[in-house]
């Protein structure tokens, strides 16, 4: 009975929790899509730390907990506007889902860029050393109130090579005005791309001192400024 009243009461706060008096549109420019897979394959991470999370997961959620397919056990997607601080957010475990948000730029998200981290030691937070997937995609302009919704997203962790595809791109809203519609990309098989912004169009590549730089394992490319995110 004791344990039916703590889940009961547990329920109950995360409903609270999730009703709020604002419109809930999106602010920002945000990120929004679901991961099909992720190479190489994951492990749950054990922490002491998250075993009571963990259990009132599994009292809440069982079905969802044990039928769960999700590649992702410690991924973060994160995303980064090239001067705002860093956002960070888990990707589910369960529905493989995931959403992250960063203050829009007067120059339309140049600069900026996204991507995965594989969250090795599982702290929430993109650590030094922890491998980056860049998405590789041309984005265009993102504007406030966009949302980018990447569907069928397959990560690669591979060192030297990592980067994650998206099966499919599209921003709805796209709420930059006078939109013109470019050049459809396409890919072409050959060497791994150096990571820049993933809106590619927007501005020249880095120096080639910067693709050494990546290709030697530095990490700090993508997302220079960094904060704490709350831990979930």
């Amino acid at each position: 009975m004791t344990r039916c009243r703590i889940v009961v009461g547990i329920a109950v706060l995360l409903a609270m929790a999730g009703c709020g008096g604002g419109d809930n549109k999106p602010s920002g420019v945000t990120f929004v899509g679901t991961v099909t897979s992720v190479t190489p394959q994951q492990a749950m991470l054990e922490r002491p730390s998250r075993r009571w999370l963990a259990k009132i997961e599994s009292l809440l959620l069982p079905n969802a907990v044990a039928q769960s397919s999700c590649p992702d056990k410690h991924v973060l997607a994160c995303a980064s506007n090239g001067v705002s601080p860093e956002a960070c957010e888990r990707v589910d475990i369960v529905d493989c889902g995931f959403s992250v948000s960063v203050p829009a730029t007067p120059t339309d998200f140049a600069g900026g860029a996204f991507g995965f981290v594989d969250d090795a030691n599982d702290n929430g937070e993109r650590d030094s050393g922890e491998t980056i997937a860049f998405l590789f995609a041309a984005l265009g302009r993102l504007c406030e109130g966009t949302v980018v919704k990447l569907d069928d997203v397959q990560i690669d962790f591979t060192p030297g090579t990592a980067h994650a595809t998206a099966g499919s791109v599209r921003k709805d809203p796209d709420t930059c005005t006078n939109a013109t519609p470019g050049p459809t990309a396409t890919s072409t098989p050959g060497p791994s791309p150096t990571p820049y912004s993933v809106a590619a169009p927007l501005h020249p590549p880095p120096s080639t001192m910067l693709a050494m730089l990546y290709g030697a394992g530095a990490v700090g490319l993508l997302l220079p400024v960094r904060r704490r995110r709350r831990r979930k």
